[in-house]
């Protein structure tokens, strides 16, 4: 097969269908022709597809792990791994004011979002720390700690540093759970409690401690778990309402999905 030709017939494809119409390889395969000169890219991008499950799995993944694939060299890891950066810093673009400034976060649907969008690539639970000025604008964002599948620790002196040197109004703490079951667990509420206290010596509002997993974020502050479905659909639920949406899935914990 010629490799030119049927580079330049997935590009008229596209420009004549767009992506919709097609398959998942398929449009790895035609970004990988932009990543990856005149080899043949469809065998790396089928292996891709496998080895990760999903395109947005291909794109979460690091570039680490994609060069882990046949084919898939440094230049095209780069790459891939640059369309969820770049995706990802849009997503976050869209909290900013209208002169394309700082973040707001005056309610607690955004400052969710927020949350879930920033942690969208954490495969381990790892704790982020929000620092917000007295409009609520994200002064900074930064990752504190990096934990395991089941953990993180929390260096109360080490964040609270982070929140000075900041300048901070208030701060938000944020963390992932990869078990895809957003309610807290005992070790959680403790935490926030020794956090809470602390912060609230050195004069920090703690706006919020907010848990993520897959599509839903819970709220320490309003004891509720927002779950969303698009950029402008969202659904408040009880803990109690929660659990009873998650049991009704197979296996636990439970994966949510879109609800």
């Amino acid at each position: 097969m010629n490799a030119s030709g049927h580079r330049e017939r997935l590009r008229e494809s596209y420009l004549e269908n767009g992506i919709l119409g097609m398959a998942d390889h398929v449009v790895l395969e035609l970004l990988l022709t932009y990543a990856i000169p005149r080899s043949d890219v469809k065998p790396a991008a089928r292996e891709c597809m496998r080895a990760f499950g999903s395109l947005e799995n291909v794109f979460l993944a690091s570039p680490q792990e994609l060069q882990r694939i046949k084919g898939i060299g440094p230049s095209a890891a780069c790459f891939l791994h640059l369309i969820f950066e770049i995706n990802q810093r849009v997503l976050l673009q869209r909290f900013s004011d209208k002169t394309g400034g700082k973040a707001i976060l005056s309610n607690p649907q955004d400052a969710c979002r927020y949350a879930l969008y920033s942690s969208l690539s954490d495969h381990y639970e790892t704790l982020r720390l929000i620092c917000l000025d007295a409009r609520y604008r994200v002064r900074h964002s930064t990752v504190v700690s990096v934990g395991s599948l089941t953990d993180v620790p929390l260096d109360t002196r080490r964040v609270l540093e982070s929140a000075l040197l900041s300048r901070a109004h208030a701060v938000i703490l944020t963390h992932n759970h990869p078990s895809q079951n957003a309610l807290p667990s005992p070790a959680d509420t403790e935490t926030f409690t020794q956090f809470y206290a602390a912060a609230e010596k050195l004069g920090f509002g703690v706006l919020d401690q907010l848990i993520i997993s897959d599509n839903c974020v819970y709220s320490y502050q309003n004891d509720l778990v927002y779950c969303f479905s698009g950029p402008g659909e969202c659904k408040a639920l009880s803990p109690d309402m929660y659990l009873d949406l998650i049991s009704k899935k197979k296996g636990y914990p439970y994966e949510i999905g879109v609800v």
